[in-house]
């Protein structure tokens, strides 16, 4: 506004200039001295003149007031777009302020859902761990060192005792000898109690049928409980000219267990039988898929299928089938 003001009045001070000059030249001549005096001696004139200076100043006045609206516009629109832009500003902070706290408090509430979890988590394994079995073998009474399985005997005497802490049931054994590479089934003996081992308790004391029989079931050597085969492998297995500087212990049978606890919960236990008659654990492993009696179902299915579809071949196909092993993860 102050540099238009300014503009102006230099436009008009150089107008006022040139005007003022030329009519000095004018008024200063005789014919223009007498026209002067004609003119303020004359009503008609004075009012001309003074009608002229105030059209002059009316003017002046109406382009001050037109550049001072225009700059009034032009400084009304920056105020309307810095309060827009700030407001926008504002807006974003807000939403951005938002969605922090939004993102906070589902933070906030997944730590929440994670320590609950924990928790329950952390109650349930105290829960399972107070309530676990865990089956193991107890000494043979032997006359003679070293040992020796009767494979042929139709029945085997092995007393099982619940070591843990919680009930055992559905309870499940399979006793074979070392891996074989046969195709044929080797010799196994198996066992499956019908009464539930209380913790501490022996198979002996609370069952009346404790033995394990020959057969019964259609596993081989080969198969598995988790990465472990049911039979004794080769590296632990007693075999001819092995080295005797090698001081492990050398088995003669494995001995896999499988049980439920009070959940529905899966375990077993894997034990070798070795020479000097002592049982050397292998393995115990909690929460297994399946157990042997489904191990051994699912082996009963797979050859009734191969049965219905090549009855000629069926037996060494499921032999074939069993190498894959149905194994508990």
């Amino acid at each position: 506004m102050i540099v238009l003001v300014a503009a102006l009045v230099v436009v008009v001070g150089i107008a006022g200039f040139f005007i003022g000059k030329a009519g000095y030249s004018v008024f200063s001549s005789p014919s223009g001295q007498s026209w002067v005096h004609a003119w303020i001696g004359d009503p008609v004139g004075l009012t001309a003149i003074a009608t002229f200076a105030l059209t002059i100043a009316t003017l002046g006045a109406v382009l001050i007031a037109l550049y001072g609206i225009r700059d009034e516009r032009i400084r009304a629109k920056e105020e309307r777009e810095e309060a827009q832009t700030r407001f926008e500003r504002e807006r974003n902070d807000f939403r951005a302020a938002q969605d922090e706290t939004r993102m906070q408090f589902l933070a906030s509430q997944q730590q929440t859902q994670d320590a609950l979890e924990e928790g329950r988590r952390q109650f349930l394994e105290a829960q399972y761990a107070t309530n676990r079995p865990l089956l193991v073998p107890l000494d043979r009474h032997l006359d003679d060192i070293p040992a020796v399985i009767e494979w042929n005997g139709s029945v085997e005497f092995i007393n099982i005792q619940n070591a843990g802490t919680g009930v055992a049931t559905n309870i499940w054994g399979v006793f074979m000898p070392p891996v074989s590479r046969s195709t044929t089934v080797p010799h196994q003996k198996h066992i499956h109690l019908s009464t539930p081992l209380p913790p501490g308790a022996k198979s002996s004391e609370v069952c009346t049928d404790t033995i394990f029989k020959w057969g019964g079931t259609i596993f081989n050597t080969q198969d598995k409980i988790s990465e472990h085969t049911l039979g004794v492998p080769e590296e632990r297995a007693l075999v001819e000219n092995f080295n005797h500087l090698d001081r492990r212990d050398r088995c003669i049978a494995r001995l896999a267990l499988t049980c439920s606890d009070i959940f529905g919960m899966k375990h077993a236990s894997i034990f070798d039988y070795s020479t000097m008659g002592v049982w050397v654990n292998v393995a115990f492993i909690p929460n297994i898929e399946h157990d042997l009696g489904e191990m051994n179902e699912a082996k009963g299915n797979e050859l009734s299928r191969n049965v219905t579809t090549s009855p000629t071949n069926a037996l060494d196909q499921s032999f074939e089938n069993s190498q894959k092993s149905y194994t508990n993860i």
